[in-house]
């Protein structure tokens, strides 16, 4: 997305199609429309897919649309999740190549050099050979659109929605290469979603899980323990999900029975923590005035 080339009318067939769903954005939605259109390849298209917002946003796209012809609106008459915003914008790209990138998020322009290439079990663990941790599920790829084909998102997700794309594709064959630059910047801030589980969020998760494993599941001895080592975390995920409702709706029963668990008492006491950090840091600083 980095190669020189002279910005892009509507007239001109686009080489990428950049897909981007937006719901009650409008804080960030024109940064990240920037961004996008200060690529230096300009030989693309955004299609802007509002999620039935209720903030301005439709009226901030419709401005950037009005600034820069490459800038395509497409309004849904109701919400419907990220992944059938996604999926509308599947249906309308006209681009040789599909990139993903997030209402609140943001594109740079650094030079592309040393892919490295991901498999499916270091896709389905995170967990590469020696045992370390890679953050994989928040990767927003650049893809053939002739790979895609009638391929698309999971509607019954609303978190993780392009990881599953991402990973049945890998899983059919697809060859994924990643950076070890940062060209893609992640926002987390209060209205986000994508680290926030709920019980259904989490369970919609198990279920997608599984449907690959028994599809998957089978390739290959690698790839089948690899399934079971990540259902063990969604599991556990969920498990998490319950205590906290547990503990919410008092039923101190069920909650004590379910902390007998070390690994659901470390998340509560690191949840914990985290929120009493966020608490003193947003508390104004004290003042006092010395006695004259």
């Amino acid at each position: 997305m980095n190669l020189p080339s002279p910005p892009a009318t509507a007239q001109t067939e686009p080489l990428v199609s950049i897909v981007m769903a937006n719901y009650c954005g409008a804080p960030y939605l024109a940064p990240a429309i920037r961004s996008v259109l200060g690529q230096s390849h300009g030989k693309l298209e955004l299609l802007v897919v509002d999620d039935a917002s209720t903030d301005n946003s439709v009226e901030i796209i419709r401005a950037e649309a009005a600034a820069d012809a490459r800038v395509r609106l497409l309004a849904l008459p109701q919400n419907g999740g990220p992944a059938k915003a996604r999926n509308a914008a599947l249906e309308a790209a006209r681009g040789e190549w599909i990139a993903v990138v997030d209402a609140d998020d943001l594109l740079n322009g650094l030079q592309l050099q040393g892919p490295a290439i991901i498999t499916p079990e270091l896709l389905i663990t995170q967990r590469a050979a020696h045992g370390a941790s890679v953050q994989l599920g928040y990767l927003k790829p650049l893809l053939r659109r002739e790979l895609i084909r009638t391929r698309r998102y999971n509607e019954q997700l609303r978190i993780g929605e392009d990881y599953d794309l991402l990973l049945r594709l890998v899983l059919d064959g697809a060859r994924l290469c990643v950076t070890p630059q940062s060209f893609y910047h992640y926002r987390r801030h209060s209205a986000s979603i994508s680290h926030r589980l709920s019980e259904g969020t989490a369970r919609a998760m198990l279920a997608s899980h599984d449907d690959l494993a028994r599809a998957f599941g089978g390739a290959s001895p690698g790839i089948l323990a690899a399934f079971a080592q990540r259902r063990r975390t969604l599991r556990e995920q969920l498990d998490y999900e319950l205590l906290v409702a547990a503990i919410k709706q008092r039923r101190l029963g069920t909650a004590a029975a379910m902390l007998r668990h070390p690994s659901l008492l470390r998340r509560l006491a690191r949840s914990l923590r985290e929120r009493l950090a966020r608490k003193a840091h947003s508390r104004p600083p004290v003042t006092a005035e010395l006695p004259s």
